[in-house]
């Protein structure tokens, strides 16, 4: 920057030409006021000696503003307070300069000695006005900048947040098991924006900080949306996992009913299932209980098939024998094939066995070649006789009995080996053939034979009640309203050969349990007393090693056996004809001890029920079927499943039966809640 030197001076008496230093004229020796032109001087050197630093810290506090305000809003205002106080200074400093290169560098001509005052502190309002103004001009829209580049820079972060939380709750879904198809629409509607982001991320500009708020509300939406699409998820996966249970429950039963090997491996998973089912809390959880639930559905079902493999290669030996023929060998392999049948317990053990079988059973019809003219009979015969079979179901039997012609003629023609084993394979398919007609006749021959009994038994031991004068059914669990509905559905879809046989299996166990019922309604034991009845369901369940909890309808009593032995006995209260208990052999599904019963029915209902405290809680059938305290009754035992008074007072709640479930006194079901455990076995019938 040039040095500046005082602007010249002369003298204001004779006009003479001053030095700098002079104090007095050296040609008139009149004494120099020199304060005036003085003070301007000094403030006109001032800012030119001020002005290259000035440019410099401008510069400096732009460039810093660019690095920050883009990742710090906070640290941005922090720099333009510090550039908006030194713009005020430049500005100040501009008026300063601007006005002294305005003022006339000699002073006003006045006397010696005398100052004008008045005039100089108008001159100094007015330059301090002037420069407030300046300040203002400037100060307004570079304050409006920094605004702006503030806001965009805070609507970027916030939206960068959001995201980051919806991506840490998506990712928290996915661990505990929502599925991908619900989550999928979320993730979609968050990747929307990603192109306008990015975009404005490379080119950014205040104008686009809207863009960033609609960002963070679309996040924050879906945010709240989350909630709700895990306690869906949460409660498809609950009832998926509950039904997957209940087949799980019913295939053992059959397993059991059809003495199909030692199932014990089977009852203490369903255990561990159940016990699993009333921890879990997550879709992931009870996905899991389900798929173990549906692999040991599947084993069962392979294991049910194999079983009728080993009963085939038997029936082949039989007929071998029959026709005194050594089979010594093959008869070892079969009783090594039921051992290994008995320890099997997954799907690849049964697969296994079952290729096995397949091949030895070839093996065995091989051999059986030898006693042709034999076997062959015996195999006619057995077509023959699945053909009556058959038309006993009342199916028409014609297109089996031209095969069972064909197959005849056949064998009369068998000549050489090649003959003797096309007529073996042939008569293998027709009898197979037959094998789904005689499962699909057989299950609807049952379940109409079933309902035919039910009928025609019910009407003959009809309940009278004094209470109401009205004729109650003794049997309403097995009819419509009962076990009845869920028979004739099973049958109705049933698309399978293992659809069929498990129709099959229910209606077998239904009519054996109604037979058992029907004995039990002309039995004179007390309540407290071991039934013969009683015994006939342990047996044919093969129930004398387990913990049974056995209900008789007719005689609404309880009886606990342990091991075969009679541990207890209750009267209890059952369903009401509307809402009948259901009869069957049943698992525990659950344990509560205590828990807030609801109601499920609508306030107007006549079934409805205010929220109930109930002390110990064990459910043997999903929908609501429990056995449970009930403190509201005084009375229990026979005839108090239908209208009648109670003796500790008559409520629409004790006047008649329950829902279905299996009420007794607290203090009984105290004992049988503390005695028993997830592995006991609820039959009711």
């Amino acid at each position: 920057m040039s040095q500046t030197s005082l602007p010249p001076r002369f003298c204001t008496h004779c006009g003479a030409a001053l030095k700098d230093e002079d104090l007095r004229c050296t040609m008139c020796g009149t004494d120099i006021n020199r304060s005036d032109y003085r003070q301007v001087a000094t403030v006109k050197k001032l800012i030119l000696a001020d002005h290259d630093a000035t440019e410099r810290i401008t510069r400096l506090d732009h460039d810093a503003t660019e690095r920050i305000a883009p990742s710090d809003p906070d640290a941005t205002e922090r720099v333009g307070g510090r550039l908006l106080s030194r713009v005020s200074l430049q500005t100040a400093q501009r008026q300063a300069r601007a006005l002294a290169e305005r003022t006339d560098p000699l002073p006003e001509l006045v006397r010696p000695g005398k100052v004008p005052h008045g005039r100089r502190g108008r001159s100094r309002k007015v330059l301090v006005a002037c420069c407030l103004g300046l300040i203002l001009l400037v100060l307004v829209p570079l304050t409006g900048t920094v605004v702006d580049h503030g806001h965009y820079a805070h609507a970027q972060q916030q939206a960068q947040l959001d995201r980051a939380h919806l991506d840490q709750m998506i990712q928290h879904a996915h661990d505990i098991g929502v599925p991908d198809s619900l989550l999928q629409p979320l993730i979609s509607q968050e990747n929307q924006p990603g192109a306008v982001e990015r975009l404005l991320t490379l080119f950014p500009n205040p104008s686009g900080t809207h863009v960033y708020q609609s960002q963070a509300q679309l996040y924050q939406q879906l945010q709240k949306q989350m909630p709700g699409v895990i306690t869906t998820a949460t409660q498809h996966a609950q009832i998926q996992a509950r039904q997957d249970l209940q087949n799980f429950q019913q295939s053992l039963a059959q397993a059991n009913s059809q003495s199909i090997g030692n199932t014990d491996a089977f009852s203490q998973q369903l255990s561990q299932d159940q016990v699993l089912l009333a921890a879990a809390h997550t879709p992931g959880a009870y996905a899991a209980i389900s798929q173990d639930a549906r692999k040991a559905v599947t084993t069962l079902l392979l294991r049910a098939s194999t079983f009728q493999q080993l009963a085939d290669f038997q029936a082949v030996l039989s007929r071998m024998q029959a026709a005194h023929i050594d089979v010594a060998a093959m008869q070892a392999q079969y009783q090594h094939n039921v051992e290994s049948f008995s320890r099997s317990t997954q799907p690849e053990d049964f697969q296994r066995l079952h290729t096995q079988l397949s091949v030895q059973y070839r093996q065995l019809l091989v051999i059986s070649e030898q006693a042709f003219s034999y076997i062959s009979a015996a195999m006619l015969n057995e077509l023959t006789t699945q053909i009556q079979t058959l038309q006993s179901y009342g199916v028409n039997a014609t297109h089996y009995q031209q095969r069972l012609d064909a197959d005849q003629l056949a064998s009369d023609q068998a000549k050489t080996l090649k003959d003797q084993v096309a007529f073996f394979k042939q008569i293998d398919v027709d009898i197979a053939a037959m094998h789904n007609d005689l499962e699909r006749g057989k299950a609807h021959y049952l379940v109409a034979q079933y309902q035919q009994e039910l009928a025609g038994w019910s009407k003959a031991h009809l309940y009278h009640d004094n209470e109401d004068g009205h004729d109650y059914s003794l049997v309403s669990g097995y009819m419509q309203q009962g076990i009845g509905s869920i028979l004739n559905n099973d049958l109705a879809h049933a698309s399978s050969l293992s659809d069929e046989e498990a129709v099959i299996a229910e209606a077998q166990n239904a009519i054996f349990n109604l037979h058992a019922l029907e004995a039990d309604y002309s039995d004179r034991t007390p309540f407290d007393q071991m039934h013969a009845t009683d015994q006939r369901m342990l047996e044919n369940y093969h129930l004398q090693d387990k913990q049974v909890l056995m209900v008789s309808l007719v005689e609404q009593a309880m009886r606990i056996y342990q091991h075969g032995k009679l541990q207890r006995s209750y009267q209890v209260t059952t369903g009401r004809e509307e809402l009948p208990s259901l009869p069957g052999v049943w698992s525990v599904l659950d344990r509560k001890s205590p828990v807030t019963f609801t109601s499920g029915e609508p306030r107007n209902s006549p079934y409805w029920f205010p929220d109930t405290p109930i002390s110990y809680a064990i459910l043997y059938h999903y929908g609501g079927y429990y056995v449970h305290d009930a403190p509201w009754r005084a009375d229990f035992g026979p005839g108090t499943q239908f209208p009648h008074q109670d003796s500790s007072g008559t409520t629409r709640y004790n006047f008649d039966g329950s829902h279905g479930c299996i009420n007794l006194p607290e203090n009984a079901t105290a004992w049988v809640y503390n005695n028993t455990d997830w592995n006991t076995i609820i039959v009711i019938y």
